[in-house]
């Protein structure tokens, strides 16, 4: 290498031979700058390079001119000496590097390529990047369209499962639900339709229930026990045979007031003041059968008597401790009905010092009192019980024997309807003491008006 004063060249010198005689010697100068326009022509990416050593390792060309006459690495020059092209991987302090190089026949020079891995795989990190990022993308859409598709599919379904878990709960009103299309929209409408005729059937059925109750309790209503009315009329002729008119001239209008009150006016409620004035003109009856059998008793809060009840509530549970009770007392009864209010609450108690109720009969009569107050026991009115009872249930209601009037069923049964699940009634007794009958309603008082008002004579409207 032979650097002028302006130009820097490489002096190549070559034998001129014949046969084997060296005539002389061919020298050229080739200008460095001629090899700078040659390589820079050459793209070996980002950070790569050319450069040309010698057989000894000298640089002749280096884009960096001050390693220009310099001598690579030993260990570089021995990886390059390995043939006359290839390459390989050279790990070195800057980064590992991808070498390439050329050897020619001619000078022996080798031409050498540096190319920084990174350079390389920086392309390729790039392509990856973008096919992640593709794939990525692509993955994301495909989950969205599938999940697009899938609540498509899977919407009417949940709907009709949602209509199936409220029809659980007994919500049976058909709806106008968007089922879609398809098969799964028939199903849905078909659903809805099945739907639409069980309200419909429930409907009707509960109404033709209704008005059976209805015609029931009004035909109870218009009876009364014949085997009392026998004995009342024995008693009158009694009193008519004993010459006591004032006497007879009381029984018969209590009589008649007693056949009057349950065909009295269309409405099924009264006050409980009127139920207590009944229930006074009926225990006045027994009195006057059976002197000196048993006494009455009644003490009421004056706030809890214009509350509404139906019709002979308690008309069946006085009679039921009058003929139960003081079946076997000759005398010292004594019959008390008792009438609290308790905040929004209505108690009334009905109680006779007669024989009692034994305990395991006494635990039957309040679980059939529970499945009343209950949905499972609002269908136990007469219906299922029109045949042959058992004897437990012959306190409960009316039957040829003991004649107990409508019957404490009949009574448990109207309250539920009226109040549904806000009444409650029950049953304390203790066998050779007591009874008591428990009623707790709702205090809702009846709707004064001028032509109803007590003070006026007439009674608030229920």
């Amino acid at each position: 290498l032979f650097r002028s004063s302006r130009d820097k060249v490489v002096s190549a010198m070559l034998p001129i031979v014949k046969g084997r005689t060296v005539l002389g010697y061919v020298l050229c100068d080739i200008n460095v700058q001629k090899f700078g326009e040659i390589f820079k022509s050459l793209s070996l990416g980002s950070g790569g390079f050319v450069y040309m050593v010698d057989q000894e390792g000298h640089v002749i060309f280096h884009p960096d001119s001050d390693r220009i006459g310099t001598k690579i690495d030993e260990d570089l020059l021995a990886s390059l000496s390995g043939g006359d092209a290839g390459y390989f991987r050279s790990m070195q302090p800057d980064g590992d590097k991808l070498i390439m190089y050329s050897q020619s026949k001619v000078t022996g020079w080798v031409l050498v390529g540096d190319i920084p891995y990174a350079a390389i795989t920086s392309a390729a990190n790039r392509n990856r990047t973008i096919t992640y990022s593709i794939i990525a993308l692509s993955i994301l859409l495909i989950v969205a369209i599938a999940m697009m598709i899938s609540r498509q599919l899977t919407k009417p379904i949940k709907l009709l499962i949602d209509r199936m878990k409220k029809v659980q709960t007994h919500d049976l009103q058909s709806r106008n639900v968007d089922y879609g299309t398809g098969e799964i929209a028939l199903i849905g409408e078909r659903f809805e339709s099945m739907l639409f005729e069980i309200n419909k059937l429930i409907q009707e059925v509960y109404i033709s229930k209704l008005r059976q109750r209805e015609a029931e309790f009004k035909e109870l209503q218009n009876r009364i026990n014949p085997h009392f009315l026998y004995n009342t009329l024995q008693l009158v002729k009694a009193e008519a045979v004993l010459g006591r008119p004032h006497e007879v001239s009381s029984l018969v209008t209590t009589l008649g007031d007693l056949l009057r009150y349950p065909m009295y006016g269309k409405d099924e409620q009264v006050q409980l003041r009127q139920e207590i004035d009944y229930v006074a003109q009926y225990i006045h009856i027994y009195q006057r059968r059976f002197r000196g059998k048993f006494e009455y008793r009644c003490e009421a809060d004056p706030e809890a008597m214009d509350v509404c009840v139906p019709k002979l509530t308690l008309q069946p549970i006085v009679e039921n401790a009058i003929i139960h009770g003081f079946e076997d007392m000759k005398s010292g009864g004594l019959l008390e009905i008792v009438i609290q209010r308790s905040l929004q609450r209505i108690h009334v108690i009905v109680r006779d010092n007669g024989k009692g109720i034994e305990a395991v009969r006494l635990a039957q009569l309040n679980d059939k009192l529970r499945r009343i107050a209950s949905d499972d026991g609002s269908a136990v009115v007469y219906g299922e019980r029109y045949g042959r009872m058992p004897e437990e249930d012959r306190f409960l209601t009316d039957n040829a024997e003991q004649r107990s009037g409508i019957g404490v069923v009949n009574v448990a049964q109207r309250l539920r309807l009226k109040f549904g699940n806000k009444c409650t009634m029950s049953i304390r007794s203790k066998d050779g003491e007591f009874t008591e009958v428990w009623v707790s309603i709702p205090y809702i008082p009846a709707a004064s008006n001028d032509a109803g008002h007590p003070d006026k004579g007439g009674n608030a409207a229920c």
